[in-house]
């Protein structure tokens, strides 16, 4: 089926998939180096509240989800990573990704060399059964501060309330108190208000990389854009 495809639409590979690798190594070097470039490591999920932790000025978000990922992809450093969570008490149906990820902290092996990089601080919102408790259980084993943010069951779109607003932002804005409190930096809502657009423009984006992936023919699985499209503002830009 693929090659009828690349014969009747001329598919080709992504031209930029190099520059996209770079990129996305570039991001996890930067976590390994973050307190050297003198910007706070923060952890937290790789689509939760990476925006709000960038009024406080240059941050590297470490991503669990993404993290995770990466080590899936290896076998040979995944098994010993899921061997040493399941060790430690947690049940083989839990996310895959929280597997990775904790089981490659409590080696304290870095997966792109080092040890693992402990986070400044840890932001999130409980978006997903485990999500909350993955990370208080992270805030436990090495000791830095946790600020977890409830969601409110069901729809938000047209089906939110204002109750629903007011009871998410108001802890948007004790968490912002917090990380003040805990990173002994002074939020900046221009470098917040920055960091809002540039995800919304992300998001623009990845909507309309989406939509012409659509089409026959398209250069590849949509997949291929998701290491990339966690990068939306990891730096802090």
């Amino acid at each position: 089926m693929r090659n009828t495809l690349e014969r009747t639409y001329g598919t080709r590979p992504l031209q930029n998939w190099n520059r996209c690798r770079e990129l996305r190594l570039q991001y996890y070097r930067d976590i390994a180096t973050a307190r050297e470039q003198g910007k706070l490591l923060v952890g937290g999920s790789a689509g939760g509240l990476t925006v709000v932790a960038m009024g406080l000025g240059h941050i590297v978000w470490l991503g669990g989800e993404t993290y995770g990922a990466t080590v899936g992809a290896d076998p040979a450093f995944s098994y010993p990573c899921l061997e040493a969570t399941e060790a430690a008490g947690m049940g083989r149906d839990t996310c895959v990704y929280f597997r990775n990820y904790f089981g490659s902290m409590l080696l304290d092996k870095y997966y792109f060399g080092g040890v693992f990089p402990k986070p400044d601080f840890l932001l999130q919102s409980h978006i997903c059964d485990v999500y909350s408790k993955w990370y208080q259980a992270v805030s436990n084993h090495l000791g830095v501060p946790f600020f977890g943010i409830d969601n409110r069951p069901g729809p938000w779109g047209e089906q939110r309330t204002e109750r629903k607003i007011e009871y998410y932002a108001s802890q948007l804005l004790d968490a912002i108190d917090w990380m003040e409190k805990v990173s002994r930096r002074k939020y900046d809502d221009e470098k917040f208000a920055k960091a809002v657009i540039n995800e919304w423009e992300a998001s623009r984006i990845w909507a309309e990389i989406v939509l012409l992936n659509q089409n026959p023919g398209a250069t590849g699985p949509e997949v291929h854009a998701h290491p990339v499209s966690a990068l939306d503002g990891a730096q802090g830009r």
